[in-house]
């Protein structure tokens, strides 16, 4: 397949990674190009990255994107390769400030595990809350 395929552009995107594809994507890009491949199974995505370290003979980069697409905020991090993150943001959200924030929250409140958050939508209000409707809550922009 990878002999068929000519690309004009050194940066490609595939949306709904089965991996073999991006795999061959990333032999035709070459180095100096880029393929971003997303999905929203992880074992789908964990499929893909292996598939992209074997045919490049590198070590895939993970990375993190955030979107509002209200305000066009936008906060990406990526690995170094000496350890720790590097974010990029844009716009007037701080949207990686909210990440940690409510990493932090989550921290002070024991680690609970997913099943004890639930999420309640109401005409006048959306929100998160933890253990129960009447207890620790955080509102969600509207």
């Amino acid at each position: 397949m990878s002999n068929a395929i000519r690309l004009a552009v050194s940066r490609t995107l595939e949306v709904g990674s089965g991996g073999h594809n991006a795999a061959l994507i990333r032999e035709v890009v070459g180095l100096s190009g880029s393929v971003t491949t997303i999905d929203i199974d992880p074992d789908v995505t964990s499929r893909a990255e292996r598939y992209l370290v074997g045919a490049s003979r590198h070590r895939a980069v993970r990375f993190t994107v955030l979107l509002d697409v209200g305000t066009g905020s936008r906060a990406d991090n990526k690995p170094n390769p000496g350890g720790g993150w590097t974010v990029h943001r844009h716009g007037p959200l701080r949207l990686w400030d909210t990440v940690e924030d409510s990493v932090l929250m989550w921290q002070a409140a024991g680690s609970p595990h997913q099943s004890a958050f639930g999420l309640t939508v109401t005409k006048d209000r959306q929100y998160v809350w933890l253990g129960e409707p009447n207890g620790r809550s955080w509102d969600l922009p509207a």
